[in-house]
């Protein structure tokens, strides 16, 4: 369509553009055949592919065909396909500089309960997501804090809070020999087991010396319940977090437990 405007405008600049004519009246007819040109081209998606065919147009020439016009169309065209691809190196430069704003980490209320859209919201903002056979972990102990609140959060004035905060569980298969022998695979696999987990805790407003840490410890039933609970504190203003986990021997190995602050 580019193309076949600039044929047009050929055609109505009646050897203008080519220089033919002098004085004022010429000089002011050639200058808007080319603003009008510029204006097409500049409209146009495909300015590569027109540049290509205003050259060819140009080196043919033959009856009725203004080598010129159309050598200064191309021109005007390659020009546009330059200042394009500086615009967006440009854009890309801008975009490396500066980098979407971090997430507002607030904490949340002590008696607030965590929800799934608020592990999304945090994972998004982050830039985080769930890969492969992770999911949201939402076995949380909501009130655990409140119910072992530290001194320091019983003190006037004390303003303490949940971090923010999601986790994600991996599950799978184990190819024991008892599976082995009374499961396939295919549309017959052994029960799904917990095979490791993955916390995110966000400490902003914790002193700088301060490191957090995390401790495992029975439930109600003992350390013979099939579960046990994993606490993560760090101080204040933050209360303690804790989730209820498998009991089950963790791996020692390298690759196995990292915790990272």
């Amino acid at each position: 369509a580019a193309l076949e405007a600039v044929r047009d405008a050929e055609e109505a600049s009646g050897g203008a553009a080519a220089g033919v004519g002098a004085g004022p009246a010429a000089g002011k007819a050639r200058e808007e055949i080319e603003e009008a040109v510029l204006d097409l081209l500049s409209r146009s998606e495909k300015l590569t592919v027109v540049a290509t065919e205003l050259k060819a147009i140009a080196r043919a020439g033959g009856p009725g065909i203004d080598a010129d016009f159309y050598t200064a169309a191309a021109l005007m065209a390659d020009v546009l396909v330059a200042r394009r691809l500086l615009e967006g190196y440009a854009e890309q430069f801008r975009e490396a500089e500066d980098p979407p704003p971090a997430p507002a980490l607030v904490g949340q209320a002590p008696d607030a309960e965590l929800t799934e859209h608020d592990c999304t919201e945090l994972m998004n903002a982050l830039g985080e997501k769930l890969e492969g056979e992770q999911k949201l972990f939402m076995d949380e102990l909501p009130t655990y804090g409140t119910e072992h609140l530290p001194g320091w959060a019983r003190k006037p004035g004390a303003a303490p809070k949940k971090p923010d905060r999601f986790a994600r569980v991996i599950t799978g298969f184990k190819w024991n020999r008892y599976n082995k022998a009374h499961y396939g695979g295919g549309n017959h696999p052994p029960p799904r087991i917990v095979l490791a987990y993955d916390f995110t805790l966000l400490y902003p407003d914790l002193e700088k010396h301060v490191t957090p840490r995390y401790e495992v410890v029975p439930t109600e039933k003992g350390w013979d319940d099939e579960y046990c609970i994993l606490v993560f504190r760090a101080g204040p203003p933050y209360l303690d977090v804790a989730y209820r986990i498998v009991n089950k021997q963790w791996d020692s190995r390298k690759g196995g437990v990292k915790p990272m602050f």
